[in-house]
């Protein structure tokens, strides 16, 4: 996906970032589906904190899927989230910092005729993580993923969490680049017994500047 927009500056420290953007999605090695979207953004600084708030609403249109000779698992539709974010540098020594980022989203789409792939939901949770400045290129990470969602008209709620642990290995290559590995673990109950599950998830992943 990408987006774009301007930045205004609407006060000495906020500034509004409004963007529109456009991503697509595959599912194993075909194409799912593409959304179009706007969105509008403020951020800011004060007393030392950084935070940021979101409100985006876009369009989402699944490719047309033969699933028992109906025409696709998951109608079109839009959906609306709204997100923010809160950081704070130093809170318990001077070299670690506090992130937190609640979201709530609403989303409209239908699932299939069947009910398997419930659509229309209600989602509520929260990234929390705890991050540790070990030495000068390397950084650690504790926290946790939560989030319930409450499908419209299908009697299910999903109550997820996932815990993770990592550590960053920061400006270490001949870029400015930085390599994360990751351990989570997620669990997810939920009222339909089909969708409960347990799972262990490693991820190494390279960033970048530019």
């Amino acid at each position: 996906g990408a987006q774009t927009g301007p930045i205004f500056y609407v006060a000495p420290h906020i500034a509004a970032l409004p963007a529109i953007g456009a991503g697509v999605s595959t599912l194993g090695d075909e194409y799912y589906f593409g959304e179009i979207y706007a969105s509008l953004t403020l951020e800011g600084r004060a007393t030392g904190i950084s935070y940021w708030a979101r409100l985006r609403a876009g369009y989402r249109e699944f490719e047309e899927i033969e699933v028992f000779s109906f025409e696709r698992a998951s109608e079109n539709g839009t959906y609306v989230e709204l997100q923010a974010g809160i950081t704070k540098p130093s809170l318990l020594f001077d070299r670690d910092t506090l992130t937190v980022q609640p979201f709530l989203r609403w989303n409209a789409i239908d699932g299939d005729v069947f009910g398997f792939a419930p659509g229309r939901s209600t989602e509520i949770g929260v990234d929390v993580n705890y991050n540790y400045q070990l030495t000068d290129h390397i950084q650690l990470s504790a926290g946790a993923f939560i989030r319930e969602r409450e499908f419209d008209g299908a009697n299910r709620t999903d109550s997820y969490t996932a815990p993770q642990a990592s550590i960053t290995l920061q400006r270490l290559l001949p870029c400015d680049c930085d390599v994360r590995l990751q351990y989570r673990e997620r669990e997810n109950d939920s009222d339909d017994f089909a969708f409960s599950y347990d799972a262990e998830q490693v991820t190494l992943s390279l960033t970048t500047r530019f």
